[in-house]
Protein backbone atom coordinates (compact mmCIF):
# COMPACT_ATOMS: atom_id res chain seq x y z
CA UNK A 1 0.00 0.00 0.00
CA UNK A 2 2.65 2.59 0.76
CA UNK A 3 4.67 2.04 -2.62
CA UNK A 4 1.42 2.84 -4.19
CA UNK A 5 0.64 5.95 -2.62
CA UNK A 6 3.57 6.97 -2.71
CA UNK A 7 3.22 6.17 -6.60
CA UNK A 8 0.43 7.85 -6.79
CA UNK A 9 1.98 10.66 -5.24
CA UNK A 10 5.26 11.44 -6.45
CA UNK A 11 4.20 9.90 -9.66
CA UNK A 12 2.11 12.94 -9.66
CA UNK A 13 4.68 15.74 -9.43
CA UNK A 14 6.28 15.18 -12.86
CA UNK A 15 2.65 15.75 -14.49
CA UNK A 16 1.83 18.94 -12.40
CA UNK A 17 5.32 20.55 -13.45
CA UNK A 18 4.47 19.84 -16.99
CA UNK A 19 0.74 21.50 -16.53
CA UNK A 20 2.62 24.35 -14.75
CA UNK A 21 4.99 24.80 -16.90
CA UNK A 22 2.27 24.57 -20.41
CA UNK A 23 0.50 27.55 -18.43
CA UNK A 24 3.47 29.80 -17.98
CA UNK A 25 4.46 29.65 -21.92
CA UNK A 26 0.95 29.95 -22.87
CA UNK A 27 -0.58 32.44 -20.55
CA UNK A 28 2.95 33.92 -18.05
CA UNK A 29 3.74 32.83 -14.94
CA UNK A 30 1.61 35.12 -13.20
CA UNK A 31 -1.07 33.45 -14.19
CA UNK A 32 0.13 30.15 -14.17
CA UNK A 33 1.25 30.76 -9.82
CA UNK A 34 -2.23 32.22 -10.18
CA UNK A 35 -4.15 28.71 -11.19
CA UNK A 36 -1.87 27.01 -8.97
CA UNK A 37 -3.19 28.91 -5.94
CA UNK A 38 -6.82 28.13 -6.94
CA UNK A 39 -5.94 24.62 -7.17
CA UNK A 40 -4.06 24.53 -3.70
CA UNK A 41 -7.07 25.98 -2.09
CA UNK A 42 -9.63 24.07 -4.25
CA UNK A 43 -8.02 20.38 -2.65
CA UNK A 44 -9.99 20.14 0.63
CA UNK A 45 -13.30 21.33 -0.41
CA UNK A 46 -14.55 17.54 -1.31
CA UNK A 47 -13.55 16.87 1.97
CA UNK A 48 -15.43 20.27 3.50
CA UNK A 49 -18.40 19.16 1.44
CA UNK A 50 -18.43 15.73 2.10
CA UNK A 51 -20.69 13.98 5.34
CA UNK A 52 -17.43 12.74 6.43
CA UNK A 53 -16.98 16.44 8.26
CA UNK A 54 -20.05 15.96 10.38
CA UNK A 55 -19.66 12.23 11.62
CA UNK A 56 -18.74 12.00 15.63
CA UNK A 57 -19.36 8.06 15.25
CA UNK A 58 -18.09 5.23 12.87
CA UNK A 59 -21.08 3.07 11.40
CA UNK A 60 -21.70 0.26 13.39
CA UNK A 61 -20.37 -3.60 11.51
CA UNK A 62 -22.59 -5.48 9.81
CA UNK A 63 -22.28 -9.05 9.51
CA UNK A 64 -21.75 -11.54 7.26
CA UNK A 65 -25.21 -11.55 5.90
CA UNK A 66 -25.45 -7.27 5.86
CA UNK A 67 -27.52 -6.95 9.01
CA UNK A 68 -26.43 -4.60 11.72
CA UNK A 69 -24.07 -6.28 14.37
CA UNK A 70 -25.01 -3.81 17.15
CA UNK A 71 -28.95 -4.71 16.50
CA UNK A 72 -28.01 -8.67 16.95
CA UNK A 73 -26.35 -7.84 19.90
CA UNK A 74 -23.19 -9.32 18.95
CA UNK A 75 -19.48 -7.91 17.44
CA UNK A 76 -16.98 -10.03 16.03
CA UNK A 77 -14.52 -7.71 17.31
CA UNK A 78 -15.81 -7.89 20.52
CA UNK A 79 -16.34 -11.76 20.32
CA UNK A 80 -12.44 -12.24 19.43
CA UNK A 81 -11.23 -9.48 21.50
CA UNK A 82 -12.67 -11.76 24.22
CA UNK A 83 -10.81 -14.58 23.16
CA UNK A 84 -7.67 -13.19 23.04
CA UNK A 85 -7.42 -11.55 26.37
CA UNK A 86 -4.16 -12.82 27.53
CA UNK A 87 -3.04 -11.66 30.92
CA UNK A 88 -0.49 -8.65 31.04
CA UNK A 89 2.84 -9.16 31.48
CA UNK A 90 4.79 -8.25 34.80
CA UNK A 91 7.94 -6.36 34.64
CA UNK A 92 10.94 -8.43 34.52
CA UNK A 93 13.02 -7.75 37.63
Amino acid sequence: MNATLRFLMWGTLPLGALLGGALAQSYGSRTALAWCAAGILAVPLPLLLSPLRRMRDLPAPQDEDGADAAVHGTSRDTASAESDERPAPTPAG
